[in-house]
């Protein structure tokens, strides 16, 4: 599997937990946010590991143009790979035709993914 397969799988994987769970919004745009939640906190990560060993002297900033540029790009990309364009029902087709087996080391995969950015986050930002 691919980068780009191996992205539209991990939005496979919450687009349907989006559909299990009750909401007002598309679970394409759920989806879409969680992963944007997900890069967030890695690229977060990347600077308060860079606050604490690199330069302790940073001064970051939550509305800066360095916070903001990234996040703009992350939304845009979002936008153009999920919410306004349809390529990614194809994959899912490929995605549902996947055996139980597959499709359960996948989601253990995701889970682990999500685990190794959150708890890295955590560690990353108790630092200093």
């Amino acid at each position: 599997m691919g980068i780009k397969e191996a992205y539209y799988y991990l939005f496979y994987k919450f687009y349907k937990l989006g559909e299990m769970s009750p909401s007002i919004f598309p679970s394409d745009f759920v989806a879409a946010v969680v992963i944007l939640w997900l890069e967030l906190f890695f690229l977060s990560s990347f600077v308060f590991y860079y606050r604490d060993f690199v330069d302790p002297n940073h001064k970051w900033e939550l509305v800066s143009f360095q916070t903001l540029v990234p996040l703009i790009v992350l939304i845009v990309i979002k936008f153009f790979a999920f919410i306004n364009d349809t390529k990614w029902k194809t994959y899912f087709k490929k995605f549902d035709k996947f055996s139980q087996e597959k499709n359960d080391n996948g989601t253990a995969i995701v889970g682990g993914i999500v685990i190794i950015v959150v708890t890295n986050f955590v560690v990353a930002a108790s630092l200093k």
